[in-house]
């Protein structure tokens, strides 16, 4: 072989390894890419569960929450009826025969007695309203706390002269309106 020839031969195994890797080049990139494709796709699928869990574990929470909610306000009602029941029945021995007979000397006495839990005060309260007609109209109406046998309030009022003492938890009122007003705060919590 001359060298001539040696020459050719290299230039077409030059231009063969050129070719290979002209055309290996994009067959490399191609799977390449297939491969961060593919890898990509599982990064977004794994990010996707992360969100996914994520989202369940924050449905989970609120309604683990929302059933404790809902336990607490069941148990609040409970006490609350527990409360008022045993207010009603304090209430009932805090009006003994005589206090009434105390209140009611004649048989012209009106009286009507509601009783309260106030939740937020925890306390047991009595309303006690009376209206005696004789010669004259005599309206009074009484706020206790029953488990201190402690009164709250007092409205008085007399028709004939007109006369009035108001009064709820220290705080002097001018008329009934006000009373009520008052007691409500007590009665109504």
């Amino acid at each position: 072989m001359n060298k001539q020839t040696n020459k050719y031969i290299i230039i077409i195994i030059l231009l063969f390894i050129i070719n290979i890797i002209i055309w290996y080049n994009p067959i490399v990139q191609y799977y390449d890419n297939k491969i961060n494709k593919e890898q990509e796709e599982s990064i977004e699928t794994k990010k996707a569960d992360i969100i996914i869990e994520k989202h369940v574990e924050e449905a989970e929470e609120k309604t683990k929450q929302k059933i404790i909610e809902e336990n607490k306000k069941k148990e609040d009602k409970q006490k609350a009826l527990e409360n008022s029941l045993e207010c009603s029945k304090q209430a009932n021995n805090f009006l003994t025969p005589s206090l009434l007979k105390f209140w009611f000397k004649r048989d012209t006495s009106r009286i009507v007695i509601t009783n309260h839990y106030n939740n937020k005060l925890q306390k047991c309260f009595i309303r006690l309203v009376t209206i005696s007609t004789f010669d004259d109209v005599l309206s009074l109406e009484y706020l206790f706390d029953v488990y201190e046998k402690k009164q709250y309030g007092m409205f008085y009022w007399l028709d004939n002269p007109d006369i009035i003492t108001c009064n709820v938890a220290g705080k002097t009122c001018e008329n009934y309106k006000e009373f009520d007003k008052l007691v409500n705060i007590y009665m109504n919590e």
